[in-house]
């Protein structure tokens, strides 16, 4: 039965950075961006309330319940894994993905870059030439308001189909537009509110129905799975950020918190508690710097991350938490909704 609190992490992967175990409750330090760290029980880090759906709606907390189940047993076993260990359980490209998927970041970038491409196009149709010019080579855009309007009358259907000619003809000229330009300022205006309001719910359901899928599979999960993974022994005290996974890519921007598809992977690490990381490689094991991973994993994470301790060292980290945490730059963003208007203006869209 699906519960209230969702973890977004799951606890099993928590209680690798307890700070201290009391009965069986695990506990943590958490340094969240904007407080003073603080150690709290893991039953309440990473838990948002109907985060992955409610009961009797679409939601896929059961299904996620039920994989936790097989991969806590995998990392538990990794856990006591000596350093350099090498692992060869199939379920590990499965669970990074699983682990990318259910992320936070992942749900707000869908939202904030929809929201943004929203207003762009908002500030773009704001210019009357430019919405109709945009009317203009889309005479379907009109077409089912007509036909609906006709289907409320007795006609023939040749002679339906004869006064959807025209009227396509006579609505789609500039003087027309020009006339109604209010109007049509107004209704666009008001569909691009409504789907603003409209999108966390669209967000949201996108991907608790994608979570809800009895698997992960695809290209993403394969290049996970074709990957050489090792356990590695840290030699000082690792953190875990709040997005699970940090990958090291072949790019401008060296670590990312989701890598694209696309983008060739250098390593992927995954720490699965303060003295053991999970590492991806696509060939032999490399050399890295505890030092170095610690810090972009805190650069990655967009709200906070865990530890099982209070240091001055995690402290450091503590001012760095969101440097890099976004998908997209907002320059990347810009280059995508110039080329969306672009297309657009040629009526290629």
């Amino acid at each position: 039965m699906a519960g209230i609190g969702h973890h977004i992490l799951p606890r099993f992967l928590l209680k690798g950075f307890a700070s201290r175990v009391q009965d069986e409750e695990a506990f943590t330090w958490v340094y969240h961006k904007g407080r003073n760290p603080y150690e709290t029980n893991t039953k309440n880090v990473s838990v948002e309330k109907f985060f992955y759906g409610k009961e009797g709606e679409l939601c896929a907390d059961d299904e996620i319940t039920k994989l936790e189940g097989e991969y806590a047993v995998l990392i538990e076993e990794l856990r006591e894994k000596d350093d350099r260990y090498e692992v060869s359980n199939i379920r590990i490209g499965a669970f990074i993905a699983h682990l990318l998927f259910r992320t936070k970041l992942l749900r707000n970038f869908a939202h904030n870059s929809a929201e943004y491409m929203l207003d762009e196009l908002a500030e773009h149709f704001s210019d009357f030439e430019n919405m109709k010019n945009f009317i203009l080579k889309r005479p379907n855009l009109i077409k089912g308001s007509i036909e609906e309007e006709l289907k409320k009358y007795p006609i023939p259907k040749r002679q339906k189909k004869m006064l959807m000619h025209k009227a396509q003809q006579s609505i789609l000229t500039p003087i027309f537009l020009k006339h109604n330009e209010a109007e049509i300022k107004m209704k666009i205006q008001s569909l691009i509110k409504y789907a603003k309001n409209a999108l966390p719910k669209m967000v949201k359901d996108g991907h608790v129905k994608a979570l809800n899928k009895k698997s992960i599979s695809g290209p993403r999960v394969d290049s996970y799975s074709n990957l050489r993974w090792f356990v590695c022994k840290s030699t000082q005290p690792l953190i875990l950020g709040d997005t699970g996974c940090l990958f090291e890519i072949n790019g401008k921007k060296r670590f990312r918190a989701i890598n694209d598809k696309d983008e060739q992977i250098l390593n992927v690490f995954l720490p699965i508690s303060s003295d053991r990381i999970l590492v991806g490689v696509p060939s032999s094991m490399p050399q890295f710097s505890f030092n170095v991973i610690n810090e972009a994993i805190a650069k990655c994470s967009q709200e906070y991350f865990v530890c099982s301790a209070s240091s001055e060292n995690f402290l450091k980290l503590h001012t760095l938490i969101g440097k890099d945490a976004s998908i997209l730059s907002n320059n990347e963003l810009e280059q995508i909704v110039d080329g969306l208007i672009h297309d657009m203006g040629r009526g290629s869209l």
